[in-house]
Parts: structure tokens; C-alpha cells; sequence
């Protein structure tokens, strides 16, 4: 693991499994800042200090937060970038995670050059199912 700690940037690497060492490695990015967003009666909440409390609803069918958004803005990138890790076969993954894409894809702009060496890039943070995002944070 590689960090940019003056930008926010984290960089992961991941070894191919045994039967894709030969495979061509791929950077999977997405980003770690959220929107952070509470209800009209909880505007004290201070989500630099405080934790997310999370609760599922209806036996689990829905996860959702107490008066405060879940902060899982795209944190789906981050999410499938780690299950991808977890199979059983998988090439050298670069797992890529940007900060402060929320105000402009800051940590992204200020990526080291030499930090990515996979040919191949995907974004993760796609808002919508069965988009692919061409470029992105």
C-alpha cells in the first residue's frame, strides 16, 4: 500500500493469483469522499467527529443511516475494486482510491505520474447501472 498523504490518494497492489500471473494487470479506481448529508432535525451532527450509525430495515432488506446519508457516495468503486480482490482468480490489480472528487476531482488531478503501471484503467464510480464511464475522478 502507497499513500499520497498531501493529496489523499491511496494506492493498493494486489498480486495476480497463481493462474493469471500472465494476464495483463488492471488499475480499478474509485473515491473515498462522500456527501454528507443529515435531516432537518439532526444539523449538529458533525461527520468529522462522529460515526455513521448504520441500520437495516426490514430484515436486512435495506441499509440505511440514523438521520445522516450513509456516506457511501461511490464508495461502490472501493467496494468492487476489494470483492474483485477476493476472487479466486484474478490478474495484479492496482486498487486506485482518489479523494476529494466531490469538489473537483482534486486527488485525482494531483496523481503521481509514475504511481499507475496497468495498461488498463476502470473508473468505478459510475452513478448509473449498465453506464460505463469513459473518464472520470
Amino acid at each position: 500500500v502507497d499513500a499520497d498523504v498531501k493529496n489523499g490518494n491511496i494506492l493498493a497492489v494486489i498480486p495476480a493469483t497463481e493462474d493469471c500471473k500472465d494476464r495483463p494487470s488492471v488499475c480499478l479506481q474509485g473515491h473515498w469522499d462522500i456527501v454528507a448529508v443529515t435531516s432537518s432535525d439532526n444539523k449538529s451532527f458533525d461527520f468529522s467527529t462522529q460515526p455513521i450509525k448504520p441500520l437495516l430495515l426490514e430484515d436486512g432488506k435495506w441499509l440505511t443511516a440514523d438521520r445522516t446519508s450513509l456516506g457511501a457516495d461511490n464508495g461502490i468503486g472501493i467496494a468492487l475494486g476489494l470483492a474483485y480482490a477476493c476472487e479466486k482468480s484474478h490478474p495484479m490489480i492496482e486498487l486506485l482510491v482518489t479523494a476529494d472528487e466531490e469538489i473537483g476531482l482534486v486527488g485525482a488531478g494531483q496523481l503521481p505520474i509514475d504511481w499507475i503501471t496497468s495498461k488498463y484503467l476502470l473508473n468505478l464510480d459510475s452513478e448509473e447501472k449498465g453506464i460505463i464511464t469513459i473518464s472520470g475522478a
